[in-house]
């Protein structure tokens, strides 16, 4: 019995000393934004719901100055899978992220408007910030006013604009690799 736990010490010794002996990474000397390409976003949508003890959604705050909880589920309806292009647009007053869908996307989006009307499509997004960082969280919880046929959702995110045009690089990047590697 002793004698196993002195091998044990000694496989992890190595394997300690065999991981502590790897690349060291320094810091990048390159100037900010010159690594546009790591950075990533995800999009998820969710469709608001009915809390219930089922376990199978969860309460999320909704924009960061005065947070509104909405009740979603916690399986998303669609994802970054189901994108195929995200612009920013120029809105009077503002700006507007428009994302459209793929055509299995399209037709997801088209049977969750129809079936859930005046319930709230709840985006989340998780993105890299200056390729070092990772922020997650919830941008908008549009209300489904009426069917949406064409593939093309239009909201309006709780973010800067900075911050809208990091979401859209960082998707615009990960289709883009996902075409690539016809990973999607």
């Amino acid at each position: 019995m002793k004698f196993w736990f002195r091998g044990f010490n000694i496989y992890l010794l190595m394997l300690a000393l065999g991981l502590g002996s790897g690349c060291q990474t320094t810091d990048d000397p390159s100037p900010p934004g010159a690594n546009k390409k790591k950075e990533f976003c995800l999009l998820r949508f969710f469709i608001e719901t009915n809390p219930d003890a089922t376990g199978r959604n969860q309460i999320v705050p909704i924009f960061r100055e005065n947070p509104s909880p909405v009740c979603v589920e916690k399986i998303p309806v669609l994802t970054e899978a189901d994108i195929e292009q995200v612009s920013l647009l120029d809105q009077v007053g503002g700006f507007a992220i428009l994302v459209q869908f793929n055509d299995h996307g399209t037709r997801l989006l088209e049977m969750t408007t129809a079936s859930h009307p005046s319930q709230r499509l709840a985006v989340f997004a998780q993105y890299s910030i200056k390729s070092k960082t990772v922020e997650t969280r919830w941008l908008a919880a549009p209300r489904i006013t009426h069917r949406i046929a064409n593939g093309a959702f239009v909201f309006t995110p709780d973010a800067t604009r900075e911050q809208a045009d990091r979401i859209v690089e960082g998707m615009t990047h990960l289709l883009a690799e996902a075409k690539q590697k016809d990973t999607f």
